[in-house]
């Protein structure tokens, strides 16, 4: 669908920044393709490093299909867009084990579990319903199971952002480049990533103030490893973290990192 996107992902490292003029414009949303809009937000809280925005992807998922791609090898998304030409959005499925390649937390696909469930992981997204449910929800499991599933594409994170819109993390110190997942009040699915390091607090209270209708969010990773590639219609997004409390506490990184698992987005019915 996009060669010369293809070749550019492949061959050298992209500004976190969009392709296109009026792609990516701060304060609104700008559709890309149906159903497929992104956005770029300023927040109020002071940052130590970056310019201070998130980027958001909003998208529809009865026009947009989402899996989770557990991979032989850890790749960047970068690298996995290259080879996948249908991808029009790729971050990061969650954290992983000391492995390097087992998910922490429940992880299903295709009717398969290829995670390691965590009971203090208090927030699961899920696609492609068995039965009556919508085509995409983030659940809290400290609240009654709403049915409609079983779900075949299903992952378990560390939740951000309870339903309704209730920030879920305690106050802490340590802050850390961001890739988090979200719903908003019409079952939209939102892609969130921000360069510039926040505490998770912050963050959750710095995005339940954008008008962008957060109801619920989980997170999937923070400092180097986390990352969000976008494109479609003409424009092209690459972010990718650096920061980490404790582990990279600098805004240096400039290439992203290889993880062993993906949230992938393609067109339904492509």
């Amino acid at each position: 669908m996009f060669p010369w996107l293809a070749l550019a992902f492949a061959a050298a490292p992209l500004p976190a920044s969009a392709a296109g003029e009026g792609c990516l414009v701060d304060g609104r949303w700008t559709a890309w393709a149906p159903g497929f809009e992104v956005g770029r937000f300023p927040l109020d809280e002071p940052a130590p490093a970056g310019d201070g925005r998130v980027v958001l992807a909003r998208i529809d998922p009865a026009s947009w299909r989402t899996r989770l791609v557990p991979l032989e090898r850890p790749q960047t998304a970068r690298a996995y867009a290259a080879a996948h030409p249908e991808v029009v959005a790729v971050t990061n499925a969650g954290m992983f084990a000391a492995d390097g390649r087992t998910h922490v937390g429940s992880m299903v696909v295709d009717g398969r579990e290829r995670g390691r469930p965590a009971a203090s992981y208090l927030s699961v997204a899920e696609w492609e319903p068995e039965g009556a449910g919508p085509p995409f929800r983030i659940r809290d499991l400290d609240a009654p199971d709403p049915g409609g599933g079983p779900y075949r594409q299903r992952v378990q994170n560390l939740r951000l952002v309870r339903h309704p819109g209730e920030n879920r993390w305690h106050r802490r110190d340590r802050r850390w480049s961001e890739a988090a997942l979200g719903e908003d009040g019409e079952g939209r699915m939102l892609l969130v990533f921000a360069r510039s390091p926040y505490t998770m607090r912050d963050l959750d209270e710095g995005l339940l103030a954008l008008p962008v209708g957060l109801r619920a969010a989980q997170h999937l990773e923070g400092g180097p490893e986390a990352q969000l590639l976008l494109r479609a219609g003409g424009c092209a997004f690459e972010g990718f973290g650096s920061w980490e409390t404790g582990f990279h506490e600098n805004d240096d990184v400039d290439r992203p990192w290889p993880v062993p698992n993906l949230l992938v987005v393609t067109p339904r019915g492509g």
